[in-house]
């Protein structure tokens, strides 16, 4: 992050004071934000294991011609560039990703709003919560439970 301020021309502390944050408050949201990618990431892999999701060179050459092409450069020399430097792999990665959320999406049956809400209101154990938390009496305790 403080890569990206800084090829904005900002500084850290500039940044914390137009968001009205701490460095600490910063970190904790820089951290759930993290937690959550790992973890819709990991899903990700989990999906493209169980449908073998599979990313062939030829996908990945016509992703990266496509981009180039599209950024005016030589398709075949940014091919290159990208299996010299090993980011091949990482963009067959972030492919294979891809096209397992592509297939998650194909797969989902929108629902009515009305059912939406129906199951919402449904009550289930895990959204009860007891008004008082359980005391257990234990030996020595002072006071038997209630």
């Amino acid at each position: 992050m403080l890569r990206s301020l800084e090829r904005r021309g900002l500084d850290a502390e500039t940044y914390l004071q137009v968001t009205g944050q701490t460095a600490d408050q910063l970190r904790e949201t820089l951290r759930a934000e993290a937690r959550r990618a790992i973890s819709r990431e990991l899903v990700l892999e989990a999906v493209a294991d169980k449908l073998q999701v599979e990313v062939s060179d030829d996908e990945v050459k016509e992703l990266v011609r496509e981009q180039a092409e599209a950024a005016e450069e030589d398709p075949e020399a940014v091919i290159e560039q990208l299996r010299q430097s090993g980011r091949q792999e990482r963009l067959r990665s972030d492919l294979r990703l891809k096209k397992a959320l592509d297939r998650i999406v194909e797969d989902v049956k929108p629902i009515p709003v009305e059912l939406a809400r129906a199951r919402e209101s449904i009550w289930t154990p895990e959204k009860e919560k007891p008004e008082t938390a359980a005391k257990l009496w234990t030996p020595g305790s002072s006071k038997e439970p209630v």
